[in-house]
């Protein structure tokens, strides 16, 4: 039987690190192959204020997820995004996906 398959559709910067990174521990972890896509295929970038600083002090990412965060970036997955503009792509090889939210402005564009 096949690894049920997972896209993480994200914004291509200003996410929020956790809520990327704890489903993606999990989803690897359960066996699930997982894909990254953004709007331009490329590798997508976390709102920086959730993980130094002030606000990432109070509201960010725990010193744990930092480390997933990155040990995620370094990832094949995370480094060879899709493009969901691209002609072609679609969502019906995926049995689930994902959409990270975030705080930063960026989040929302794309």
């Amino acid at each position: 039987m096949a690894a049920p398959k997972v896209l993480i559709m994200m914004s291509g910067a200003g996410h929020d690190p956790t809520e990327t990174t704890v489903p993606y521990a999990a989803f690897k972890e359960a066996g699930f192959t997982v894909r990254f896509a953004t709007g331009t295929g490329k590798t997508p970038e976390c709102d920086k204020r959730m993980m130094e600083g002030v606000t990432g002090k109070l509201l960010g990412a725990t010193a744990a997820v930092v480390k997933q965060y990155k040990a995620m970036l370094e990832s094949d997955e995370a480094r060879n995004p899709l493009s969901w503009t691209a002609p072609g792509f679609s969502l019906y090889e995926y049995n689930l996906v994902l959409v990270p939210g975030g705080h930063d402005k960026a989040v929302h564009v794309g």
